[in-house]
């Protein structure tokens, strides 16, 4: 058997990198926390994320997210930094004039590290779920609770604040944000392999 096709057979035996993500930022990719879940300040880092969506217009990978898992916890032995949204929604930005609207692109979608998919799916067929004024309505601290068990996570606390995530344990943070969902800057060991294998 030739290099090549073994490289090749190798980068489609390769992880994607979706299953179990716990950091959306891994890679130095932004997470813009978000006042409002409809729109996104005028800043370097927004300006960054609407480039990345325009660019990557077709392959939809900007998204925003609502509760997200933050902090540190321990996996397989080793502590690991987490960011993940628990709902995430496919979206691009409009810019206007003091910032960026964001408009959906795609279905409302739960976190898949809640293993239990029939769960999911009643989670996630809620009423007005991810929409306007969502993270402000009545029940939704307890969705975003619910959800933050069922992943199985060790999560000891909901806070609102971004600035100030901690490193020791794991909360869960009632805010929106915007990120992108894979690293578009470095190559993935999948296409590391497929570009050895066409050399």
């Amino acid at each position: 058997m030739q290099p090549p096709t073994v490289l090749a057979v190798l980068a489609e035996l390769a992880p994607a990198g979706g299953d179990r993500m716990l950091d959306v930022t891994r890679g130095g990719q932004p997470l813009v926390w978000l006042a409002e879940a409809e729109r996104a300040p005028r800043k370097a880092e927004t300006d960054r994320l609407a480039a990345l969506g325009a660019l990557h217009r077709e392959e939809r990978i900007l998204r925003r997210g609502w509760g997200f898992l933050a902090g540190r916890v321990e996996v397989d032995g080793k502590p690991r930094k987490v960011r993940v949204p628990l709902l995430s929604q496919p979206v691009h930005l409009d810019r206007a004039l003091t910032g960026y609207r964001i408009v959906p692109t795609g279905d409302v979608e739960i976190t898949p590290l809640i293993a239990d998919r029939a769960l999911a799916s009643a989670m996630e067929a809620a009423p007005g779920l991810g929409a306007p004024g969502w993270l402000a309505a009545i029940g939704t601290r307890a969705w975003l609770w619910a959800a933050a068990e069922a992943t199985g996570l060790p999560v000891d606390a909901v806070t609102a604040e971004t600035r100030r995530l901690p490193t020791d344990r794991l909360v869960l943070v009632a805010s929106a944000g915007l990120f992108v969902v894979r690293d578009v800057f470095g190559a993935g060991l999948a296409d590391s392999l497929r570009s050895w294998a066409r050399a």
